[in-house]
């Protein structure tokens, strides 16, 4: 049991991830947990996985093109504030996904108490979902980018919807009582 930072290959029966990086400022990593140790990320941490690029990070890289992941053999219980941060000048569009946790035992419903996500271009927005993978236990804590729609759209759609209603309900008065 202990508590770490940073990037490596961690063994033991209990890991208490005390945040910080994983990968090292200026280049990305995936953190290895192996076997059956269980990964606690403390609720009054933050951990920061670095985003330089769309390429989970097998190893560690300098430069840019690759992102931070943290990968556990076994459980992980998620707490505190996940920070995501770009690198390099990166910045995602539409449509990437990125893995940025993988726990072969499952994530035992447990949650990030909050998020701190770079910013994205005009509307663009930031979703996290959890995967299952096969029928289980195995969990991956992923984040899309989405387009985001505009407050001008879904007005439009509004009134569109309210005069077509409108038109529905004089057409059927008009059923009711032909002149």
């Amino acid at each position: 049991s202990g508590a770490v930072t940073g990037q490596g290959t961690y063994t033991g029966t209990s890991i208490n991830f005390a945040g910080g990086l994983a990968g090292s400022a200026g280049s990305t990593a995936t953190t290895l947990i192996s076997g059956s140790t269980a990964m606690n990320f403390l609720s009054t941490n933050t951990l920061k996985l670095l985003i330089g690029g769309t390429t989970q990070e097998i190893g560690s890289h300098t430069g840019t093109g690759f992102y931070s992941a943290i990968k556990s053999s076994s459980t992980m219980q998620l707490g505190g504030i996940l920070n995501v941060a770009w690198l390099g000048g990166f910045s995602a569009a539409l449509g990437n996904t990125f893995t940025l946790l993988n726990a072969a035992g499952g994530f035992g419903g447990s949650h990030f108490s909050g998020f701190v996500f770079p910013t994205l271009g005009p509307g663009l927005s930031w979703s996290w979902y959890v995967s299952t993978v096969g029928s289980g236990p195995q969990q991956t804590f992923n984040f899309a980018v989405v387009k985001t729609p505009e407050p001008a759209t879904l007005s439009l759609l509004a009134v569109g919807g309210l005069g077509l209603a409108g038109v529905i309900r004089r057409r059927r008065a008009r059923s009711a009582n032909p002149r």
